[in-house]
């Protein structure tokens, strides 16, 4: 994560700390103060005033519940990705959580997020969470939103070819092996070498998350990583 100090006239405050107090940040001897904005350098080196707050983040980061998710918003800040992919979306919690934590790095227009879900196809037993109502819901943040109804292999077959350079792709444990077996094959399309999947299983009360690289996916679809689409 880098911040530099504000260069400019600038009148946005990502977050304002008691003025008697001091933030060392990574790179910087001389301590910021309190009344100055702070800078992220999004991934293609220019300078970008946060809309969400370092204490945001850490808080998603480090403290939010449920716990398992924290590793995703702290990948999200290393890798700092634009183009997220979504399967599963529960109640849409954790795709407001991913947004706020991509909005440290670029506006919120400059996202494109697909979301995956049954939606009013879901099983009796899932909370359920209408595709106009998440729709309505996401689309309030600004970001670009495109939501796809059904089953995860149907809904990849129709959608992997339009998302080619997708940064980010997080899969919810409640989406089983089962329903990914033949989907796997599409993912390739749709990644570059940065790319990065989080698959998210049942792990006792909570769940645990695996990171998948694009030759990982190669490697489950039994392909060899010849062409490889590299990153826009």
């Amino acid at each position: 994560m880098a911040f530099v100090r504000n260069q400019g006239s600038l009148h946005h405050f990502e977050f304002a700390l008691p003025s008697f107090a001091h933030l060392i940040l990574p790179g910087h001897d001389v301590p910021l103060r309190a009344d100055e904005p702070v800078v992220c350098s999004s991934k293609t080196g220019k300078s970008h005033v946060s809309q969400t707050s370092f204490l945001k983040y850490c808080q998603l980061a480090y403290l939010s519940r449920p716990a398992e998710e924290r590793s995703i918003y702290r990948l999200m800040a290393k890798r700092k990705p634009q183009r997220i992919l979504e399967i599963g979306l529960g109640l849409g919690v954790r795709t407001l959580r991913m947004f706020d934590v991509a909005r440290r790095y670029c506006d919120s227009e400059q996202i494109s997020y697909t979301g995956i879900d049954a939606f009013e196809a879901r099983a009796a037993s899932t909370p359920a969470f209408p595709m106009k109502a998440a729709y309505k819901m996401l689309r309030q943040q600004g970001v670009k939103v495109k939501l796809v109804p059904g089953e995860t292999l149907a809904a990849m077959t129709m959608t992997a070819n339009n998302l080619a350079n997708t940064d980010f792709i997080v899969i919810d444990a409640a989406i089983r092996d089962a329903d990914l077996e033949k989907a796997w094959k599409y993912f390739p399309r749709m990644m570059h070498e940065g790319s990065v999947i989080l698959r998210q299983t049942p792990d006792g009360d909570g769940a645990s998350s695996q990171l998948l690289t694009l030759a990982d996916v190669h490697e489950r679809v039994d392909e060899k990583p010849s062409v490889i689409v590299k990153a826009a």
